[in-house]
């Protein structure tokens, strides 16, 4: 990169013997284009960060889709009057979370289905804010980000409940609240902290946002630096 100032600099008129206006007027160009590349610079620095974001959180959609269609798996695989019977709970456990994160309007369903001569399984998220026009969402559709992470989050404490023996080791959380919006982080938060609490468990969570760090009883803050992750407290 040149320095116009250097480049276009008044001592140089008496050398090369050219107008002084002229090389003015050149020099206010060569500013602007400077000015110019250093903006594009700017919004493609802008531009790739947005990108890198983007495949975080459709990496982060991707894991709860894989972990919302390996719990359909499990259930198909059961006899039928045990998947009934555990179709019924899963039902209650996810019902709880929407609900007390976005009110009662919210419903969960588990439904059954053949479909090629195989059993199928179909989870809906029921939005009946408005009466007259009730949505049923599946996790493949449209349903919200903060939707999608709440059902996920529900599913991993869903399957803890469905286990014969109770879970001695800790559960971990990679960026549970990855897709929700700010003013649902901190009711996810409290959410996964009360559900720690009643099946008396470690949760070890890994998180950039400062209101999901301040719920929780320890925190370990780590910074990169020179491509290594060090710890700061």
């Amino acid at each position: 990169m040149f320095d116009a100032n250097e480049l276009f600099s008044p001592e140089e008129t008496t050398d090369v013997g050219l107008d002084l206006p002229l090389l003015k007027q050149v020099k206010v160009i060569g500013t602007q284009f400077i000015d110019k590349q250093k903006e594009k610079q700017q919004r493609l620095s802008l531009l790739k960060e947005q990108l890198e974001q983007e495949k975080r959180e459709l990496t982060k959609i991707e894991d709860n889709l894989a972990l919302i269609s390996q719990v359909r798996v499990v259930l198909q695989n059961l006899s039928d009057q045990t998947r009934i019977q555990i179709l019924a709970g899963l039902e209650s456990v996810v019902r709880t979370y929407i609900q007390a994160i976005f009110g009662e309007e919210f419903d969960f369903e588990a439904k059954t289905r053949i479909h090629r001569s195989s059993m199928a399984i179909d989870f809906f998220v029921i939005d009946s804010t408005n009466p007259n026009a009730v949505v049923r969402l599946t996790p493949e559709g449209n349903m919200g980000g903060g939707l999608l992470d709440t059902v996920a989050i529900a599913l991993h404490f869903a399957l803890i409940d469905m286990l014969p023996e109770p879970l001695k080791g800790p559960v971990f959380f990679d960026e549970p609240a990855k897709m929700a919006s700010n003013d649902l982080i901190y009711s996810i938060g409290q959410l996964i902290k009360q559900s720690q609490r009643i099946f008396d468990l470690q949760v070890i969570m890994i998180t950039h946002h400062q209101q999901l760090q301040e719920i929780f009883d320890h925190t370990i803050l780590l910074k990169k630096e020179k491509g290594v992750a060090q710890i700061v407290k």
